[in-house]
Order: structure tokens, then sequence, then C-alpha cells
């Protein structure tokens, strides 16, 4: 199922029995390797696990439901040199790509309240496993604390995010 509600067909059955004495309990692993689950992916980046079975002396049923969120991994943002008013600062953004595929068609946005007005990167294709390393300019425009945001995004991999806590003082 869908996280909106809309029905699918199962990717993936696997059918085992177990044997279990009276108070036994059993761990049963499922194992489905990225690329085996990575096509299977929405939005939303879940996987829900439903387990059916029933007790073959007494027919009472047994359905089980464990919900995984994959997670994505993080951008790093590194702030270089002060932040003033007015003034550009510097700010290396790295990340790993943890696929063992790449990435294509991958850019960076950039936004943060007093510090950048939302900004595109084009950084074309990473290299399956591979690490880049962005260094961009941006101008603060207001004093005090302010948060940079960046998110990165290419065909295969979404919802990769980084953020940065700037202090930006007046000149």
């Amino acid at each position: 199922m869908f996280y909106t509600g809309v029905c699918r067909p199962p990717f993936h059955t696997q059918r085992q029995e177990v044997e279990l004495q009276p108070g036994q309990e059993v761990s049963v692993q499922l194992e489905l390797g990225g690329a085996r689950l990575r096509p299977e992916l929405v939005d939303q980046s879940a996987v829900m696990v439903t387990v059916c079975g029933h007790v073959r002396e007494t027919g009472q049923p047994l359905v089980q439901r464990h919900g995984v969120r994959l997670t994505t991994p993080d951008l790093t943002l590194t702030p270089l040199g002060e932040a003033m008013v007015g003034r550009p600062m510097r700010v290396k953004i790295s990340f790993t790509n943890p696929l063992p595929l790449p990435l294509s068609h991958t850019s960076l946005q950039l936004e943060g309240a007093g510090l950048q007005e939302p900004r595109n990167v084009t950084v074309g294709d990473v290299p399956r496993l591979g690490t880049i390393s962005v260094t961009e300019t941006i101008r603060p425009s207001r004093p005090g604390r302010r948060v940079l945001a960046v998110s990165l995004h290419s065909r295969e991999l979404t919802q990769v995010h980084g953020v940065a806590e700037i202090m930006v003082t007046e000149e």
C-alpha cells in the first residue's frame, strides 16, 4: 500500500515454516538488498513489512506489521570565515554518495532567511560511492543567528539535507 492509501501488489513474498514450543519466540530474518528495494521506493522511503501466518494445530491466525523508514545521508555544511552583514562568506558543502550507482542530474538548493535567497547550483553527476565538495559564496543581509539550509536532489536520491547555524554580525 502506498502512503496515500492506494493498494499495490506485494513486491516480495517469502514462505517459511517455523516450529515453536509453547511460550517460545523466534526471529525470522528478511533481507532485501538495496538493488531489490530501491525501484520500489516512492517519496516517503518507507516499507511496510506484513507477516501472515497461522498455528497449524488450532488454525489461529497471526498477523504482524512493521514499518521501516529508510534514512538518507546528510549533507555537511562548513562555514568558512566570519559572517558579517553585506560581506561575502564562503560555505563548504560536502556529500558522499552511499549508493553503488552514480547519481545523475544532481543539484543543490541553498536558502536561508537573512543569508541567501533560494538558489540552485548544478553539480552534475556524482560517482558511485563518490564524494563531492562544493564551495559556495553567500552574502548575509541581516544580523543575528541565521540558519542556512541546503538540499541535494538527483534522479536516484532525494531528501538529502544539511543545515548550518551561522552567527551574523554587523560591520
